[in-house]
C-alpha cells in the first residue's frame, strides 16, 4: 500500500473515531440528564470539573503542544531518538511531580477554591459541601488525563494515531457506564466513579503502544539539558 493510501486510510479511520466520540458525548449528556436530571446535584458535579480541566489545559494542551512536542519532534527528525527520550524523560517526570503536588494541594484547598469557580454553588451549603466532596473524589482522574495527554503526544510523534484517538471514546464509555451501572446505587458518586474509570481507560488504551515505542523511557531529572531549557 502506498504512503498516500495509508494517509487516506488513517484519515478516514480518525474521522470515524472522532464522529463516534462526539456521538457518545451526546449520548453521555442524555443519559446523565435522564438518570440525574438537571438540579443542584448535577450542578455540583459539573462545577467539580472546572479547575482540573483548567490545569489539564495548561499542563497538557499548553506545555505539551507549545513546549515539549516541538523539541521532541525535532530530535526525532534528526534521527536522535536517544536525545528525544532524554528530553521526554525529564519533561514527563517534572509533569508527574507537578500533578502529584497539584492533587495534594487541590484536595487540601478544594473548599476554598470552589467559591472562585462556582459562586452559585457556594451560596447553598448542601450544594457547596457536595461540590467539595465530588472535587476531592475526582481529583485522581486528572492524573490519568495528564498521563493520557503525555502518552498521546509521544505516540503522535511516532505516527501512531488510532489508540490516542480512541481515548476520548473510552472516556465517554466510562462515564456512561458509571451513570448506568453505578448511578442507581451510589447516586452522583457513581457518575464520578465513571469519570475516574473513563479517564483510566483513556490512558490505558494507549499503554501497549507507549510500551512499544518507549523502551528508553525512565523517570529522571536532568534539568540542565538544552532541550529542557528550550
Amino acid at each position: 500500500m502506498s504512503r498516500q493510501s495509508n494517509i487516506k486510510k488513517t484519515t478516514f479511520i480518525l474521522m470515524i473515531i472522532n464522529l463516534l466520540s462526539r456521538f457518545l458525548g451526546f449520548i453521555r449528556e442524555m443519559i446523565i440528564a435522564k438518570v440525574f436530571g438537571r438540579n443542584s446535584v448535577t450542578d455540583a458535579f459539573f462545577a467539580a470539573f472546572t479547575i482540573p480541566d483548567v490545569m489539564y489545559d495548561l499542563l497538557v494542551v499548553g506545555a505539551l503542544s507549545s513546549g515539549f512536542m516541538p523539541v521532541f519532534n525535532e530530535h526525532l527528525a534528526k534521527d536522535d531518538e536517544e536525545g528525544a527520550w532524554k528530553a521526554a524523560n525529564t519533561f514527563i517526570t517534572v509533569a508527574l511531580i507537578f500533578i502529584v503536588i497539584f492533587n495534594i494541594l487541590y484536595y487540601a484547598f478544594a473548599k476554598y477554591l470552589i467559591p472562585l469557580v462556582a459562586i452559585g454553588n457556594a451560596k447553598d451549603p448542601a450544594t457547596y459541601t457536595l461540590t467539595v466532596k465530588l472535587t476531592r473524589f475526582m481529583t485522581v482522574s486528572v492524573s490519568f488525563a495528564v498521563c493520557a495527554g503525555l502518552s498521546m503526544g509521544v505516540l503522535n510523534s511516532y505516527k501512531i494515531f488510532t489508540a490516542p484517538a480512541l481515548g476520548p471514546v473510552m472516556y465517554n464509555v466510562g462515564i456512561i457506564l458509571g451513570a448506568i451501572v453505578l448511578g442507581g446505587k451510589f447516586g452522583i458518586f457513581g457518575l464520578a466513579a465513571g469519570v475516574i474509570f473513563g479517564a483510566f481507560l483513556n490512558f490505558g488504551i494507549q499503554i501497549p503502544n507507549f510500551v512499544k515505542v518507549g523502551k528508553r523511557f525512565r523517570l529522571e531529572l536532568n534539568t540542565k539539558m538544552k532541550a529542557i531549557r528550550e
